[in-house]
């Protein structure tokens, strides 16, 4: 699996803003839980399907999320995305035979199942082939 992130060359993230800062400095979500945030969008119908190939899934702590996505991607200035917040909320890395998805884990403080499922369409769709800069988004 690692050897198959690390070969990728095709992936696609999720972005979302940053929120005001909490406890230890720590950015907080940017919308309540639950809430349809700026950036949550759902993807247009044509992509907003489960994936009919094999998708990896990982739950990971709120707060690993951005951490995670970065490591595989860089930083959004290496990319070009200056234009796009800077935090991420979840990603998506579509490959050849499978879709790695990484979204944060429901824990009802920072997320709730609510924002998690539509995180998790929102992956879903670029799994799907919905290009990163979200035409469409609904």
């Amino acid at each position: 699996m690692k050897a198959a992130l690390l070969l990728a060359t095709s992936f696609t993230l999720c972005f979302c803003a940053i929120g005001e800062t909490g406890a230890r400095g720590k950015s907080k979500p940017a919308w309540p839980a639950g809430a349809n945030g700026p950036y949550v969008w759902l993807p247009p119908v044509q992509f907003d399907y489960k994936p009919r190939g094999r998708v990896v899934e990982k739950q990971l702590d709120y707060w690993a999320i951005d951490a995670a996505c970065r490591a595989r991607m860089g930083s959004i200035a290496e990319r070009g995305l200056a234009g796009m917040p800077a935090r991420f909320e979840a990603c998506a890395f579509p490959l050849k035979n499978f879709c790695i998805v990484l979204i944060p884990r429901a824990d009802g403080e920072n997320i709730d199942r609510v924002t998690q499922a539509r995180l998790r369409r929102h992956e879903y769709g670029h799994c799907n082939g919905w290009p990163m800069d979200h035409p469409g988004g609904r």
